[in-house]
């Protein structure tokens, strides 16, 4: 092939079949509604844009949809199931990664142990991207009725925006809350209590404050550093 020409396309379809076969086979998705998730849902949508470290010259290669030599790389990083980094604390060289994905397997085993319901209120603390939300939405949506059962919530009006837009192309019912998920007010923005509740950024303890967002039976899902770590209300 010429040096010049882009590499042919992988078909987003047939890597998140993949991806979902391989996470299976390995063990991560014992809940089949969670293989079909990870087959369903288009995550390009909710990462278009992605950063590589490189070699030579050192520093930080942009990978996206729109140029025809970095959709390939890009299609098969984003479903690849591995942290994806999203956004740099800076440019040039030397910048930090700000905001990365949570690698499937590790997500996959958070969500396991959250196990949303039908008729279930979920809450997911720290959105991001929205593919988090975009998957419980996805998982649960076979039960949607009435008004939407998942909310979530970002700290970064910019974040929120991007991730509103991109959930509501792909006809996900997610309210997104913009504040603080240590603000002492949450339960009141929210209106009340919920069923399940998810977080994947890390905590030294669990905040006063999500437990009491916990409604009676409940049950939240987030990490103690790097341990998964389970609250039952």
């Amino acid at each position: 092939m010429n040096a010049a020409t882009p590499p042919s396309e992988p078909d987003p379809a047939a890597l998140r079949a993949e991806l979902a076969r391989r996470l299976a086979v390995a063990g991560h998705v014992p809940d089949p509604g969670w293989e079909r998730v990870m087959a369903e849902l288009p995550r390009e949508v909710f990462l278009p844009e992605a950063y590589v470290r490189r070699s030579a010259p050192p520093g930080w290669l942009t990978l996206h949809g729109g140029g025809p030599d970095t959709r390939a790389d890009w299609l098969r990083l984003v479903n690849s199931g591995d942290s994806v980094v999203v956004e740099l604390d800076g440019t040039g060289p030397d910048a930090a990664v700000r905001v990365a994905t949570v690698p499937m397997p590790r997500y996959l085993a958070a969500l396991h142990a959250l196990a949303p319901k039908p008729g279930m209120r979920v809450l997911e603390l720290g959105l991001g991207t929205g593919l988090g939300a975009g998957m419980i939405d996805r998982y649960l949506r076979p039960w949607h009725t009435g008004d939407p059962e998942i909310v979530a919530v970002e700290i970064d009006p910019a974040h929120a925006a991007a991730a509103t837009e991109r959930l509501a192309s792909l006809g996900a019912r997610v309210r997104v809350v913009t504040a603080d998920a240590f603000a002492p007010e949450l339960p009141r923005l929210l209106g009340g209590a919920f069923d399940r509740i998810i977080t994947t950024f890390p905590v030294d303890d669990v905040p006063p404050i999500w437990r009491e967002l916990l409604a009676p039976g409940g049950r939240l899902v987030t990490f103690l550093g790097p341990e998964l770590h389970v609250v039952e209300a």
